[in-house]
């Protein structure tokens, strides 16, 4: 009886093994790549928008001659603490990204449809849906659980540029990108950066605009008057 029933238990995490692997074959392997590029941009944003002033004290590995631990001021934001709450939701961050084809670099890009600070993006060809963003999410746990401790020690090195951050963690350590699938998303964060520069040239060219235009009517509304009280005298 024992062993019909151990036999039973087999059969069926065997089972369970056949269908889970088909569920993850599902995913196109370029999920995963922009599942990890996204969870990049997303700590980076969430670092950026810590005081960077702000500072935590963590042990160290030395001891004071009373043999206790020593403790040295830290930046919170790239503070072992903070980063392991920002790993806690940032697959729920993975709806803010929709999906393109690059036609140049052949591969697809997971671009962020909007940006924290409101600046404007080109959407064009960028396909946003609820199936996109299951999985990007399930990609991005399966990287956060593999790769969580080694990503918050590369976040934490203030040798490593943020903009390097994509190929050291996601072409070098979790290796599931390409070289031409990190340039892509390089690519398409320098054009998103030069688009919101140009927007608030624009914006502040337009601000000169209305003040001028302004004043200008200011001056004729205060001339007026003037003319008024001129043609009185005349009279």
């Amino acid at each position: 009886m024992t062993q019909t029933i151990l036999k039973d238990v087999t059969i069926l995490l065997a089972i369970l093994m056949v269908l889970l692997q088909m569920t993850v074959a599902k995913i196109d392997k370029s999920y995963y790549c922009g599942a990890c590029l996204a969870i990049v941009q997303e700590v980076n944003i969430k670092i950026g928008e810590v005081d960077p002033n702000k500072k935590v004290e963590v042990g160290s590995f030395r001891v004071d001659p009373d043999g206790k631990q020593k403790l040295k001021k830290v930046s919170y934001a790239t503070s072992e603490v903070y980063l392991t709450e920002v790993f806690e939701k940032v697959c729920e961050s993975m709806h803010e990204y929709g999906e393109k084809f690059e036609k140049d670099l052949d591969v697809k890009l997971f671009p962020r449809t909007n940006r924290p600070d409101s600046a404007p993006i080109d959407l064009i060809g960028v396909e946003m849906n609820e199936g996109i963003f299951k999985k990007l999410k399930s990609a991005c746990h399966t990287i956060v659980e593999d790769h969580e401790d080694e990503m918050i020690k590369l976040f934490k090195k203030k040798s490593i540029k943020r903009e390097n951050l994509g190929r050291d963690i996601c072409l070098n350590l979790a290796k599931v990108c390409t070289g031409n699938e990190v340039l892509a998303k390089l690519m398409w964060d320098k054009t998103s950066e030069e688009r919101k520069f140009k927007s608030a040239k624009a914006k502040k060219q337009e601000e000169i605009q209305k003040q001028a235009e302004e004043a200008i009517r200011r001056q004729n509304f205060e001339k007026a008057p003037v003319a008024g009280e001129a043609a009185k005298q005349e009279l």
